[in-house]
């Protein structure tokens, strides 16, 4: 692969990066929005997040919203489609890059 082939997937994984953690935030913005809205185990997973640093918390909230969407606002079944849309573009970036 040309310098130039590898810098341009550098920076395609780069933006689809930004674009994932922009989703995360926008989801959790929404969470806090609609926090009356959500099931009371998950609200409580939300408010603990702040002080439980670390991608575990957080994948475990995230894999939770996902699982139960059929409980939560169409405001936050939008945030998580839109999430679950760049998952399999990150699989394909990630497995691109490890080549």
């Amino acid at each position: 692969m040309s310098l130039k082939a590898k810098f341009a997937q550098k920076k395609a994984k780069k933006q689809l990066a930004k674009a994932k953690e922009n989703a995360i935030l926008n989801l959790l913005g929404a969470c806090h929005d609609h926090r009356d809205a959500l099931p009371e185990d998950l609200e409580r997973m939300r408010r603990s997040l702040s002080q439980d640093r670390g991608i575990g918390p957080m994948a475990a909230f995230l894999n939770q919203l996902a699982d139960r969407r059929a409980e939560l606002p169409a405001a936050l079944v939008e945030h998580i489609d839109r999430l679950a849309e760049l998952e399999p573009q990150w699989a394909e970036a990630r497995s691109a890059s490890a080549r």
